[in-house]
């Protein structure tokens, strides 16, 4: 890992088709319908009555048209999309009623089936505003399994809003841009969908019965622009600027991997074209050129906006890094100087802004760069604590572990014997013996690449005396040579003194659960503890000893249980499988682990070693 101590609600319209469900069931009211698309299922004389029913909310007689509306209360969730589109009927009456239908109807999105961690996510789903059942899809389309996608067919089928329906199919799209296989999950898919006849399933429909045609699915997304784009000059609510450039990308993406790159600027341009005068939502398109690595596109919107940009860091940099990917080097420096000068005087804000984005990004010097502004700024507070400690383990990360190691001597200096400052540290969730551990760990470390083994042992001495559990120092020692073979049986038995610990410290944790099951600091330190377990044993003692190989394996996926995704804790999982042998699932969670930290130095390099391992086990065998 890459270091164990650091890691709506739209106007309802209508959709112009009619929801093809499945069978007609009860619905349980509370405070609404409630309805569970597992019990539905409907044929075409079910859609035709409630088609009947919903041209009954306009009959002349209050009575049939009381009758209507109850039934299709009872009906629930099939009518949704025959109710959504009766929104542009002629008849008042008929609008009206549809709209307090849909208001009324609710969906139960959580089933007794999803995994707890998306439980979590769709409780209360429908009672959310539209900004907030954004963030679920979007959180939805981080992980790209077949429990997400169950999750997001359901809020494509059932959304009453048009636009996050269609957000919540372009997520699943995502995963299809993913290399993924999709044999089975177009299954999935179309058996969650089926009989659906909602534009976004369409979408989905149309684009992957496509997918292993490239040409075929360009033409599909090319179709998709000019009718969202069609539906946007109308100014209709069904779409928005967001999904339009959230599909033009998606046919950037197709036409780049097609080899047709000299088609692809035109789209970038109309992606730029569209956007609105919004801070949060530039930057996330910034974001997304980032990822497109389209320095062209990010200097154009900087030019549209740049008065939003000057007065903005997380736009500053990245139009900084597109000017230096230019080759402008004096804009370069200019835009660096303007965003490292702004908040002058807010350490909180730049610490916000190398964290968040410049370590994030990989903008490496940048960042050290604003660590060392917010340490400028007040080095005694927290915000300067954590930017010293969050800059050492950067650097080493980075293998610059003589300057992480003297940024550490200048802050345990400054701590000890200061009160104030230790009880910051304490205060972050840190022990001050453990920064010294680190700063004499970072020193060996330096050592041990300088070919220094006589004082790569002291320094790693030193730091086990300060902090005997630092699992970084224990691995170290571990492997460290020029030791006797008592100091070694020495070093394994301060391992298992320090799994024990990390044991008792995991039962603690697991019974505090038992007692407080929502307490979600508490699970992230139990996240932490099965990590630190898990990594300890991987790298030494799990080597030769199977048994405890087969427990950090269970830890390491009991803590991404509770902190899905966490490219520390992938690392850690890797690590595992790797001290199994098991080299297949060494490669396919340190991969995972990389591409959720590119820039990781550590991540990257036990990634290749992995790799190397393979290959050699390949050659044994075959010779």
């Amino acid at each position: 890992m890459r270091s164990i101590y650091l890691r709506w609600f739209l106007n309802l319209q209508p959709t112009h088709l009619i929801l093809a469900s499945s069978v007609l069931a009860l619905a349980v009211f509370c405070h609404g319908v409630w309805a569970n698309d597992n019990a539905l299922g409907t044929d075409s004389d079910e859609i035709a009555q409630i088609e009947k029913l919903v041209k009954q909310l306009g009959h002349d007689k209050y009575v049939l048209r009381e009758q209507a509306q109850d039934e299709l209360t009872r009906i629930g969730a099939p009518s949704l999309d025959a109710l959504a589109s009766a929104l542009v009927s002629n008849d008042v009456e008929i609008v009206m009623r549809a709209r307090y239908l849909l208001s009324a109807i609710k969906v139960d999105w959580v089933r007794d089936t999803d995994p707890s961690e998306i439980q979590d996510k769709l409780e209360n789903y429908g009672e959310q505003k539209e900004a907030e059942r954004l963030k679920i899809i979007e959180s939805l389309g981080d992980s790209p399994g077949d429990p997400e996608i169950a999750a997001l067919c359901r809020i494509v089928r059932y959304e009453k809003s048009i636009p996050l329906s269609k957000l919540a199919a372009i997520e699943i799209l995502d995963f299809n841009n993913a290399e993924q296989t999709w044999e089975n999950r177009k299954l999935q898919i179309d058996s969650q969908l089926e009989g659906s006849k909602r534009q976004a399933v369409l979408w989905l429909r149309n684009i992957l019965t496509h997918s292993d045609d490239m040409n075929a699915t360009i033409d599909q997304w090319k179709m998709l622009v000019k009718e969202e784009q069609l539906l946007w000059q109308e100014a209709s609510d069904q779409t928005n600027h967001e999904i339009i450039q959230k599909v033009l990308f998606h046919l950037v993406d197709r036409l780049e991997k097609a080899g047709r790159e000299d088609e692809v600027e035109p789209y970038l341009e109309q992606i730029v074209e569209i956007q609105p005068d919004n801070r949060e939502s530039i930057r996330k398109l910034v974001i997304l050129f980032l990822d497109k690595q389209a320095p062209n596109a990010i200097e154009a919107i900087g030019n549209k906006f740049s008065d939003l940009f000057k007065k903005d860091p997380f736009l500053l940099y990245p139009l900084a890094y597109a000017k230096r990917s230019l080759g402008k080097e004096t804009d370069t420096t200019d835009l660096v100087r303007t965003a490292r000068e702004m908040n002058s005087d807010n350490a909180v804000k730049h610490l916000q802004v190398a964290r968040l984005l410049l370590e994030k990004r990989g903008w490496f010097d940048w960042a050290e760069e604003e660590y060392r502004t917010v340490i400028k700024i007040d080095s005694s507070s927290e915000f300067g604590a954590r930017a010293v400690l969050l800059m050492s383990e950067m650097l080493h990360d980075q293998q610059q572990d003589n300057k992480a190691s003297d940024i550490l001597l200048d802050f345990v200096v400054a701590m000890d014997g200061n009160k104030k400052l230790t009880n910051i540290v304490v205060k972050i969730g840190r022990k001050p013996n453990n920064i010294h551990s680190r700063m004499h760990f970072f020193r060996a470390s330096a050592y041990e690449v300088q070919g220094q083994t006589d004082k790569q042992l002291e320094q790693l001495n030193l730091a086990l005396k300060k902090d005997p559990s630092d699992a970084d120092v224990l691995i170290a020692l571990y492997r460290a040579s020029d030791q006797t073979s008592e100091q070694h049986e020495d070093t394994q038995d301060k391992i298992r003194e320090a799994l024990n610990e990390f044991q008792k410290n995991i039962q603690q944790l697991r019974e505090q659960i038992a007692k407080k099951p929502s307490a979600l600091q508490i699970k992230e330190r139990l996240a932490n503890a099965y990590n630190l377990f898990a990594w300890l044993a991987g790298n030494t003692l799990g080597e030769i000893d199977a048994k405890l190989a087969d427990q950090a394996i269970r830890y390491s996926h009991k803590s991404l249980d509770l902190r899905p995704n966490a490219a520390g804790y992938l690392d850690t999982l890797g690590r595992c499988y790797y001290a199994k042998r098991d080299y297949e699932n060494a490669i396919r969670y340190q991969a995972e682990a990389n591409l959720r930290d590119p820039h990781s130095g550590l991540i990257r390099e036990q990634l290749e070693t992995f790799q190397q391992a393979i290959e050699k086990s390949k050659k044994d065998r075959d010779s």
